[in-house]
Parts: structure tokens; sequence; C-alpha cells
């Protein structure tokens, strides 16, 4: 199954898939993806893209594999991925 993502979706989620199984913070994902620090407004955008990864990934095998770690950031459980 084929799977479109934007570029900013794909930046996000290969970020979490090069530490599979551990919490990358929001912070990091911000500032690796962006170039810039966290604030509020970003961390909303992180939120919504981090949204349409779900969404986007809901028919595939990796459907419940992007988690998120609250009060921290997100990862990636291969286990989840099937």
């Amino acid at each position: 199954l084929e799977v479109t993502l934007t570029e900013r979706e794909a930046e996000i989620l290969a970020i979490l898939l090069a530490q599979p199984n551990r919490t990358v913070s929001s912070t990091e994902i911000i500032e690796r993806g962006w170039g810039t620090g966290a604030d509020a407004r970003y961390l909303q955008i992180l939120r919504r893209h981090v949204s349409n990864i779900r969404r986007k990934l809901q028919r595939t095998a990796a459907a419940r594999s992007v988690r998120t770690v609250r009060g921290s950031g997100y990862r990636f459980d291969v286990k989840l991925a099937g």
C-alpha cells in the first residue's frame, strides 16, 4: 500500500524511524525539521502533522506505530508496525 506524505510529514516520520522504539522529544523534531526553537506555534504545527501522518497510515500495518509520549515527544514503535 502506497502512502503519500507531504515533505514535512515525511521528514518527521524519517526522524522517528531513524530512532525506532526511542522517544524523540518534540523540541528535537522541531529543531531538526524546522531549524528553529520550539514554541507554542511550532508545537501545534507538529501535532497537526503527526495527526496527518497517523490518518494517512491508517490502512497500513504501521497504523498504531506513531505514538505520543505525553509531555515528552513521539516514538515509532516497531513492534506495532507488524
